[in-house]
């Protein structure tokens, strides 16, 4: 017969806990850093060659006024957003909708992956755009896409901006506005996910990253309260 094991005692259990919740980053100092895809963007030939891209369309800016009615309930220390209008708008919403007086921190290197972005003609060949979809639906990765920036490069300068965003604001929670491309492949860098685009945001969903330790965690990804039935899009 088999003797039964030892049963830990409180304090082995408490001390084991308590390092499980700091490496997971549940407890101890760290910064929340909220990443929230922008609102919908009016689709268009004319709106896509604006400078800056679409504005958002009319369903895009009631997306925009419901999350900025969410987190106006939250306790946000400072807001960024990309150089992309449809970011910027919905960064715009929410900062006038918070009592904290915020004011959208535009940083370049929050911005969308362009894709053909590197072609002088912008629009390959449709037997190029073809092939370049079939790699994509195979792999999920930027790097089918030829004239664009590489899939490493991409996750590179959206972690080291997040990275930087979130040690300026250490014990703090702050809210960047962002894209859907973006979110994933930021997703991708923490995790070590080998795909590029693996989750596709809901329109102003809300991703919840930790940062403490030089270490991440995540501790959600697309959420959606503000937003019912109506207002969800993708």
């Amino acid at each position: 017969m088999n003797a039964a094991l030892p049963t830990p005692d409180d304090d082995v259990l408490r001390t084991t806990r308590g390092w499980m919740e700091r490496a997971l980053l549940v407890a101890g100092p760290r910064t929340e850093v909220m990443v929230i895809r922008h609102g919908m963007q009016r689709h268009s030939l004319a709106e896509e060659s604006r400078p800056g891209g679409p504005r958002l369309s009319e369903l895009g800016v009631r997306q925009a006024r419901a999350v900025a009615e969410y987190l106006a309930g939250l306790e946000i220390t400072a807001l960024y957003c990309s150089t992309i209008t449809r970011a910027h708008d919905t960064a715009r919403a929410i900062a006038d909708r918070h009592p904290a007086g915020l004011v959208p921190d535009v940083w370049p290197d929050l911005r969308e992956i362009d894709i053909y972005g590197e072609s002088e003609n912008r629009i390959p060949p449709a037997d190029i755009q073809a092939a370049a979809a079939e790699e994509f639906h195979r792999t999920r990765r930027w790097d089918a896409f030829p004239h664009t920036e590489s899939s490493a490069s991409f996750r590179r300068r959206i972690l080291d901006a997040v990275t930087a965003i979130a040690d300026k604001h250490p014990g703090e929670r702050v809210a960047v506005v962002g894209h859907g491309g973006a979110i994933s492949s930021l997703l991708s860098a923490v995790l070590g996910i080998e795909d590029d685009m693996w989750v596709y945001s809901a329109h102003t969903g809300i991703t919840r990253l930790l940062r403490g330790e030089d270490r991440w965690a995540v501790g959600a990804v697309n959420e959606t309260p503000h937003l019912d039935d109506e207002l969800r899009s993708f």
